[in-house]
């Protein structure tokens, strides 16, 4: 075996080429002078290399394989072939063994269930999961867990490159600052930043190919002459941004609520809301190019004009209560409001503050679809450096408050949190602000029943959106991908496009099923709910339905409405965190354990804000 200076005969040198312990593209690549030379890597190697401490891959560390064998060091021998002769069969590592604390924080990283699945190579050698990857997988760009990408990893700690270390093996050791890497850090946030473009190309994707046929003008107009006012109440017309009967969302089902008590009142309930939809206020077009589709007690009347609707609204006749009701303005004409207005004759407008749409087209009011600005003055700087902000939102803003000067309505918003900043930052003409809620919470007075199980479940209620925080809760689940003391469900409509250990739950919260997401919260046993909004949440259903379910609530502390409902002294079943790093703390430590000590299960009871308003009134 070579020593001293032999140079490596032929044979030598075929063995270490046959055993692929050696990478001559490394070496050159790691050892400039030896480029330059000219000299055949792996010749240099074995006579001079390996005595100069040199590395002959990214896998095999000189130093540390003659640190842990002191008798090849002793007698001279060259490691590399040691190890071909010996380590190999004696199965000895090529670096120290790490110690007990750090194979386990390693492991806890690596999902050998996932690696064998992944890789049938490896399940049908029938070797140690965990030793291929860190002796050859990650090399090889193979994923120890679905939650962290190998090659991205390097790829964002370029440190790391030709150093031999396993991405993995950094991860676990710097677990504080690293961060878990799905080969999606970051994207969510660039994706986010790129939809806040320009208006023009924000609508261009909303664009209808072709127009839907339009009702006849004169079957429109017998339909709705064919409407029984003779003994009715009142008369409300909605507005909102589509057709709450066939899509899903919370304004929807607000809509839906509006609907079903106003008709248990004796009500006529007429609902618009554009043909086109657009993420924007629609361009000042002409009432008879303007295109609304028309729903009467949930019935749908088809799309029409709004000059053919004005002439409808015109020939409704009786003494009865009217109202118009502006749920969202989305993809409206709002010049053609009060041109229905004066055809209708409303005794009330009222407007409700779902979101912040009035006033900014950035209805979540994040800047640059990123970061809640609190809606800032127009001349502002923060407002200046935003897609939303500068001439787009100073017209928005002019075109609201036209339509709010003309109308002069009665603002109803679900939390006084809400009122307080559309007040604030709105300054819209109105007659009168008040609070609406959307329900009622009441918690049980006795707590929820201990679950037998160890690990706790947390869940995310709702859609998997960027502005709901779901990027938080699934960094959280990756964080967590092998962690026994917890596992994640998400509770939504549809199963996101990056899943990984989390469970998916199908809930649609309709019209005739409120309580479904309860129920679902309840069936699974959700015992922490996150609910990590970055907009400022006028109301949240999800918060209200979370508590009602039993579920203790993790909040961003000034996410709107959600902090005040969940420490409210009546339900105190929640906690509102400044930072993401406190959220992950809190469940690295374990933490999180002490807080669903006292969680209780309650009742939320649905109440339709302005049909309650308006039943006050005639009361």
């Amino acid at each position: 075996m070579l020593g001293t200076f032999e140079l490596p005969s032929s044979e030598w040198r075929d063995r270490v080429r046959a055993a692929a312990v050696f990478d001559p593209e490394f070496y050159l690549r790691s050892y400039a002078d030896v480029a330059r030379a000219g000299e055949d890597p792996l010749v240099h190697y074995l006579t001079f290399g390996w005595r100069e401490e040199r590395n002959p891959s990214a896998t095999f560390n000189t130093r540390d394989y003659l640190d842990a064998n002191q008798a090849v060091k002793a007698a001279d021998i060259c490691p590399l072939l040691h190890y071909i002769d010996n380590g190999i069969l004696q199965d000895k590592p090529l670096q120290p063994p790490p110690s007990e604390k750090f194979a386990k924080e390693v492991a806890a990283a690596f999902s050998e269930v996932y690696y064998l699945k992944e890789n049938p190579d490896v399940a049908e050698a029938r070797v140690d999961a965990l030793c291929h990857y860190l002796g050859h997988g990650w090399l090889e760009g193979r994923n120890p867990n679905p939650t962290f990408n190998t090659r991205k990893y390097l790829e964002e700690h370029p440190y790391l490159v030709g150093s031999g270390v396993c991405p993995l093996i950094d991860f676990a050791l710097h677990r504080e600052r690293a961060q878990p890497c799905s080969g999606n850090s970051g994207r969510v946030l660039r994706d986010a930043i790129n939809t806040a473009c320009p208006v023009v190309e924000r609508s261009w994707p909303w664009l209808h190919r072709e127009p839907p046929p339009v009702v006849d003008e004169d079957s429109f107009l017998l339909a709705m002459r064919a409407i029984d006012t003779s003994i009715i109440p009142g008369f409300a017309v909605s507005f909102s941004h589509d057709d709450y009967v066939t899509n899903a969302g919370g304004v929807e089902n607000v809509v839906s609520d509006d609907e079903n008590a106003f008709r248990a009142l004796g009500w006529v309930y007429l609902h618009l809301c554009p043909v086109q939809a657009l993420p924007v206020l629609a361009d000042e077009t002409p009432a008879r190019d303007f295109l609304i589709s028309v729903r009467v007690n949930g019935d749908l009347l088809g799309p029409i004009d709004i000059k053919t609707l004005i002439k409808a609204l015109g020939d409704v006749h009786g003494s009865f209560r009217r109202v118009f009701i502006l749920h969202h303005l989305l993809g409206f004409v709002p010049e053609l409001i009060p041109e229905m207005a004066e055809a209708f004759h409303p005794d009330e407008v009222i407007s409700w503050v779902h979101d912040f749409f009035t006033l900014c087209s950035s209805y979540t009011l994040l800047r640059n679809n990123v970061t809640y600005c609190g809606a800032p003055d127009l001349d502002s700087g923060a407002c200046g450096i935003c897609a939303y902000g500068g001439s787009e939102r100073r017209r928005h803003t002019e075109r609201m408050h036209a339509l709010f000067e003309r109308l002069q309505p009665t603002v109803l918003a679900p939390s006084a949190v809400a009122l307080q900043l559309w007040l604030t930052r709105g300054r819209l003409p109105h007659s009168k602000a008040i609070v609406a809620p959307h329900g009622t919470l009441v918690m049980d007075q006795s707590l929820r029943s201990t679950r037998r199980r160890q690990s706790l479940r947390i869940g995310f209620a709702g859609g998997a959106n960027f502005h709901k925080g779901w990027h938080v809760f699934r960094d959280l689940a990756d964080r967590h991908y092998s962690d026994p003391r917890y596992s994640f469900v998400h509770l939504g409509t549809r199963r996101s496009e990056f899943y990984n250990n989390v469970m998916f739950v199908e809930i649609s919260v309709n019209r005739d099923q409120r309580a479904l997401m309860i129920d679902a919260l309840r069936e699974h046993e959700i015992d922490i709910v996150i609910n990590w909004s970055l907009c400022f949440e006028t109301f949240s259903f999800t918060t209200y339905e979370a508590l009602a379910g039993g579920a203790f609530v993790i909040a961003r502390k000034l996410a709107g409405n959600i902090t005040p409902v969940i420490t409210d002294k009546d339900v105190r079943q929640g906690i509102g965190l400044d930072t993401e790093d406190e959220l992950f703390d809190l469940f690295a430590t374990g933490q999180v354990m002490n807080l669903i000590q006292n969680a209780r299960f309650g009742t939320f009871e649905i109440q339709a804000g302005t049909a309650k308003y308006i039943s006050g009134l005639q009361s």
